[in-house]
């Protein structure tokens, strides 16, 4: 049993990309992002007393609308940082959905009002300083099969094996003795 189900379901849902892409395509409608939130998490090596220095040059940058390279040379330029600029000053632009990031959840997620460019200083016990720039809110969207890949997969083996059984069912017939199904329950 275990080898022709893996023939006619698991093995095939790996091979059979074009069905795969088609069984996507027409359930497309059950694999959509959430409500997402695009943050910009700066994290800079230096001293707590240059937190309004890091803060006046992100909100410059999100003004003139800088990309994340220029401003990080702002940044190293104003903090002085000459060696290891790019270990020092670390930037991860991510969307994140709620429950994606503890940070992110109660500095933008507390408050879904909360303007696009808004900057918000995050206190970390380490010697990084981290801000945190909300790009923009993004509403509910498709997603596009590499995002969901997993599932889609897991979706369309199901699929499979249920068309499978179909088949079996209507080619072949059959009885369910209750009695011996429940000993085995």
């Amino acid at each position: 049993i275990f080898s022709i189900t893996d023939q006619m379901v698991w093995n095939k849902s790996l091979i059979d990309t074009l069905g795969l892409q088609e069984y996507f395509s027409a359930n497309q409608q059950n694999y959509k992002w959430k409500e997402r939130a695009s943050v910009t998490l700066w994290n800079i090596d230096a001293e707590k007393d240059n937190v309004a220095k890091i803060e006046k040059v992100l909100k410059k940058a999100v003004r003139k609308g800088w990309t994340n390279e220029e401003t990080k040379t702002k940044l190293s330029q104003k903090l002085k940082i000459k060696d290891d600029a790019d270990k020092r000053i670390t930037y991860k632009w991510k969307k994140y959905e709620q429950g994606d990031n503890k940070i992110v959840d109660s500095l933008f997620w507390s408050d879904v009002t909360t303007k696009e460019g808004t900057i918000k200083f995050y206190e970390t016990k380490s010697k990084k300083i981290t801000f945190l720039i909300l790009n923009s809110w993004i509403g509910e969207e498709p997603k596009i099969l590499d995002d969901c890949k997993g599932l889609v997969t897991s979706d369309y083996q199901s699929f499979l094996e249920k068309q499978w059984v179909e088949e079996l069912r209507n080619k072949y017939q059959y009885k369910v003795y209750q009695d011996v199904y429940d000993s085995i329950k």
